[in-house]
Order: C-alpha cells, then structure tokens, then sequence
C-alpha cells in the first residue's frame, strides 16, 4: 500500500476523509460515486510537509510523509479512458477502514511523530477517531498532533478560579499531545527540529502542548514570508498502488490558496480574521519577494495542468485585494493557457468588483467568480461586520445602467448595501463571468422577517436574469465555528455539539438565536425557523435553476464539483 522505509521517518502527516463520521445528509457512498472529483486537495497538509522536506542551506531537513486516506478507503476502476472512478460499496465503515490504513502505515513506516489535519471543523470527528485508534499502535514517546483551523481555537488555557472553560480539547482528549495552532509551515519545522533532536519543546511558539499533568499555551508564532515556502512536494504523498499522483490529483477539487486571509473584512461568522490576524499574508516586502511567490504560484499551477487538472479554484478570500498580485496572477494564468486548457474558480467581495478586475480576470481565464452577497438584510450584514463600503455607488452611469437594465430603481428600492450587491452581479454578468453567490441563514440577527429580505433579494436576481441557470447560488445555515466572533454572541445558544450532525449545508440548524430578558432567554429564531427559512431558499433556486441541492458539504464550499444549490 505505500513503500516501506529502510529506516523510521520524521513524521507523517495524515489527511483524513471528512465525509467519514458524518450522521447527516445523504451517504457518503452516494457523494463519492456521484461525483467527479470527490477529494479534497491537501494543500495545508502538503505545503508543511514540503517546507520541512525542502533541502535548504542552513535549514535541516526532515523526512516527512503525507498520507491522505481518501484513495485508501475509496475503491476505483480504471474507465476506457484512463481515469478513474471511485465509489464506496454500500455499507462501507469509512472510519474503521481509515484507521486501519492510518494503523498499517504507521507501523510500516515509524514515524516519529503524527500528524492529523483537521482543515476545518467537518474533519473533526473522524480526526479525533484516528487520534484515539493511534493512540494504542504508537511507541511511548511519539506524539500525536493535530493542527487546522477549528483546532487551533479550543480554549486549553488553565482554568480561572478552577473552572475550565468548557471549549477544551487537550483536557478532555488524552491521547493528542500537541496541537500547532493557527498557519503551520514554520511551526512545524521548529517543533520537528525539537523532537527529532530529542529536545524540550517548552517555549516552542504557536502550539499549545501537555506539560505533565498541565496543559501549556504557547504564545503564538508570528506570521512567517509566504516566500519562503517552497511549491507542493507531490512527492511525499503516499498513495495506494497503480494510483499515480496524476490519478490522486485528477480526482481531487484542485483547489488551491495562495494568498492567505483577508485584507478588508473581519467578517464575525468567518475564521479567517482569528486565523490569520485580519490581514493579507502578502507579507514580503519588495519586489523579489513577490516574484519568489509569483514564482511557487506558478510551479504549483503547472505541475496541476501537467497532471491533467483541468479546473482550479482558487480560493483567495479576495483574489483582487492585492493588485500587484493580482497582475502578477493574472500574467502567470494567461501564460499557462498558451499550453493547455482549464478554467479557474475565484472568489472576491461585492465591495471589490470593478470592470476592469472582471475584464482582465476574463482574459486571465478565470471563468466562475465568487461573491458573498450572505443576506439581503442591512441588519445582519451590520451584526456580520462585512465592513463594506459602498464604492460601486459612487458611479452614477453604473447605477443608472443596473437600473435600466432592470426595469427598476434598485437605489430606491433597496438599501445601499444590497442595491451595490445588485450592481456587483450585474458587472460580472456584463462581462460575461459566470456569477456564484453565498448565502448565510440563520446569522445572528436574523429571523425570519430578515430571512425574507433574502429571499426577496434572491427572487429578484432570478426574475431580472442576473443569475442563470448556469451560475452558482450556495446557500448554507450558520455555524458557530471555533474562533469567531459569532460563536461567542449571546443571540447564540448552541444546541447540537456533536460535530457530526453540522453541515452548512444539510439543512440542519445547530442553534437557535435568543433575546435575553430579565425572565430569562427568549428564542426569536428557533432551528426549526432556520431550517424552514433555508429549504424557501433552496426551493426557490431549484425552481429557477432545475438542479437539485447539495445536502453535504465535502468542500468547505460547494463549488462545481457538487451539484451546487
């Protein structure tokens, strides 16, 4: 199943199948024959392990291996045409099979130390199982580790006045010893370079680790030069035999950030503000740094096309939010596609949509742009803190344009938020983009009054034609994610911890929204409300749109790969 190892190596990082361990929405054999490309891309996990591998003056480097257990625990054949397809036989127990295959490689191969991604919260539940199988098939002193984005934001600090703050991990999960908080590149490294060398890992910045019988939080790592990452080291994963790494990636969601976090928002339902500090990791600075970065873009983009990936998202929160970047983007995509053909996937924010970004996106190849449109309520978007301006308003003829278009005066129909949203759709309709939208229900502030701004919103991109039967319209229910600013507001009271029932996209509320009073708590948007309030969307989009919804995330967004809402 993977090469066996003359000698144990450092460390094995272990990406596991998120669609395990999930008790809502449809099978997950259904999911993986359904689709073309059922697996996610393990950029996170493989961008560490090339970082610790990449032989550099003055740096150790380390032996570490990347095992994403999708094609382990999926079955395939080989169609006429080379590709492959994969399936599940029905009634396969995805979390057994996956740590019987996590348990095999770890005993052929030794490691060190064990790594298991947790990428964003779907992945936690089948994350944990694998930490507590492990636990009993690893040597004394080989530490489990697990790193991501819900991870990083459990609260393991002591407990004040010997009460803990009931959102541990460590506490509570015995068998992980550390976890590598927040981005992981440099963390990572330093602590290898610890363990291998036998070393304390006291005062390793960024993790938070067992100390005894205490639990210790470090301080956190400042954030590291993206230029100093290396290109993806396809070479480290270990997949089954007779499956290439062409095969893997072909079969995957290709996506791909290059540019990390978020210039402009700090938006309270979104992890990126927490995760990343509320800035851009654009964090070179001159020209020669850019152009190192420009350059991993590049070579990661290529190896991509050369394996027969024919679409990339590009999932940059704002992919037009550095405008140097951005150029220096758009110039490799246009370079690329002298050589071979693929179309991109991108994201930006309603208040950055400009025709001239959209034109040269066009030209770029960029086919299918993003944007959170989230509500047609001013009052959520305020409670949401999207922040935006109102830039595409200070353009009469735009304005006036949107409105002829239209048939009617979106400036006096609508406030100014959702009108400039309405112009944003139109711009990238104009210049002839596929259009996605996202949708949040059930947001703090909401009920179902506010829900029905959205629907009406919704209805009118329908009914005036800004969105097609060939755009993207994803709709999911709020989660109160680890970290953001949401989770903590007391409109929320959270009502389903187990991870295994969320899904943004399930159709499944995990919370109501309540009014505290002096006679206590009073819900003014129950999850049952929620739930009626997402499924008017989704059947106003199945009726305007003929596609039936997605009703598991396996992307933490849809995307094309899935039947999109």
């Amino acid at each position: 199943m993977t090469p066996k190892a003359s000698s144990r190596i450092d460390a094995l990082l272990i990406f596991p199948p998120i669609y395990a361990e999930r008790a809502s929405g449809r099978l997950a054999e259904e999911l993986i024959s359904d689709a073309q490309h059922p697996f996610e891309h393990p950029q996170g996990v493989l961008s560490i392990a090339s970082h610790a591998r990449e032989p550099v003056a003055g740096k150790p480097t380390f032996d570490v291996r990347v095992l994403p257990l999708d094609p382990h625990v999926c079955c395939y054949r080989r169609e006429t045409d080379g590709s492959l397809r994969w399936y599940l036989p029905e009634g396969t127990d995805l979390a057994a099979k996956a740590c019987r295959v996590a348990a095999d490689v770890v005993g052929q191969l030794r490691p060190r130390l064990v790594g298991i991604s947790v990428p964003y919260y779907l992945a936690e539940p089948i994350a944990l199982t694998l930490a507590k199988h492990l636990r009993g098939h690893l040597g004394k002193g080989v530490p489990i580790v697990l790193g991501g984005q819900e991870v990083s934001f459990y609260d393991d600090r002591e407990p004040r006045d010997g009460k803990p703050s009931g959102n541990s991990l460590l506490r509570e999960r015995l068998e992980i010893d550390i976890i590598v908080r927040k981005e992981g590149e440099f963390t990572f490294l330093r602590l290898l370079e610890r363990i291998c060398a036998n070393e304390p890992i006291d005062g390793t910045l960024g993790i938070t680790h067992r100390q005894g019988h205490r639990i210790v939080v470090e301080p956190d790592r400042p954030r590291g030069n993206l230029a100093d990452i290396p290109a993806l080291d396809y070479s480290a994963l270990l997949l089954p035999p007779d499956v290439t790494v062409p095969d893997f990636l072909r079969s995957t969601n290709a996506s791909l950030v290059f540019v990390r976090g978020c210039a402009h928002g700090r938006c309270a339902f979104c992890t990126s503000a927490p995760w990343f500090g509320a800035l851009s990791t654009l964090s070179h600075s001159d020209e020669h740094g850019l152009a190192r970065f420009l350059d991993t873009c590049r070579k990661t983009l290529r190896y991509l096309l050369e394996s027969g990936v024919r679409e990339i998202q590009l999932l940059d929160e704002t992919v037009n939010s550095s405008p140097d970047y951005f150029e220096g983007l758009c110039r490799i995509l246009e370079d690329l596609r002298q050589q071979f053909s693929f179309s991109v996937l991108a994201e930006t924010r309603v208040d950055r949509v400009n025709e001239a970004d959209l034109r040269r996106m066009k030209s770029a190849g960029i086919s299918l742009l993003y944007i959170g449109i989230e509500t047609g309520s001013t009052k959520v978007l305020t409670c949401m803190n999207k922040r935006l301006g109102t830039p595409l308003l200070s353009h009469r003829d735009l304005v006036s344009e949107v409105s002829t278009f239209c048939g009617d005066d979106v400036l006096a129909r609508f406030p100014a938020e959702i009108a400039q949203a309405i112009c944003a759709c139109y711009l990238v309709k104009k210049c002839r983009l596929r259009l996605g939208t996202f949708w949040i229900v059930g947001h703090p502030e909401s009920s179902p009054a506010e829900e029905a701004k959205s629907l009406a919103l919704l209805r009118f991109l329908f009914d005036k034609e800004l969105l097609s039967t060939d755009d993207m319209v994803e709709v999911g229910i709020f989660m109160p994610l680890n970290g953001t600013a949401a989770r903590n507001f007391p409109q929320v009271r959270l009502a389903v911890c187990d991870k295994r029932l969320w899904g943004r996209m399930s159709g499944h509320a995990v919370c109501d929204l309540v009014d505290s009073t002096d006679d206590g708590e009073k819900v003014v948007f129950s999850r049952q409300e929620i739930e009626e309030a997402f499924h008017a969307m989704v059947e106003l989009v199945r009726t305007h749109q003929k596609k039936e919804p997605v009703t598991v995330e396996i992307s933490p967004i849809g995307r094309s790969r899935w039947q999109p809402l």
